[in-house]
């Protein structure tokens, strides 16, 4: 619970912080590796405004039609980052110099939608290759077991 100004002012800069490297990752990527004439095109909200964290130009927004929310928090996700810390430990046991593993963990609560956590960056490469370069999977038809 927010007690003071101070403490609000803090965790709005974290959050910022947060946001502006959201921001600039995909900058880096959307931007950085296209034509587009500025960084303009993928911005972070104002703090404490409504609507969605990272907002994309409308050229951006066809190519990448995904919204990202950004939430910091000192304390509260421990438990994903120990499961996310176990999904690694197992990649590593699992997978070999010729094969490195990407940890995945999904996770539900009751009768909500599974979701995913991952490493940002390879989460951010996998949005490139499906709205950029196009599905990986483009021309795979599904084979039977």
């Amino acid at each position: 619970m927010v007690k003071d100004y101070k403490t609000s002012d803090e965790i709005k800069h974290k959050g910022r912080v947060l946001q502006d490297t959201v921001a600039q990752s995909l900058q880096d990527i959307f931007v950085g590796m296209t034509e587009l004439p500025d960084e303009d095109h993928i911005v972070g909200r104002p703090m404490s405004a409504h609507g969605e964290d990272i907002i994309f130009s409308n050229l951006i927004r066809e190519r990448v039609p995904v919204s990202i929310e950004c939430k910091f928090s000192e304390k509260g996700y421990s438990k994903i980052y120990k499961d996310y810390a176990q999904a690694a430990q197992q990649a590593v046991d699992v997978g070999n110099e010729s094969s490195l593993l990407e940890p995945i963990v999904v996770v539900q609560q009751g009768d909500e939608e599974p979701l995913v956590c991952m490493d940002w960056s390879f989460a951010i490469g996998l949005i490139y290759t499906q709205y950029m370069q196009g599905s990986p999977f483009d021309g795979v038809e599904e084979q039977s077991q």
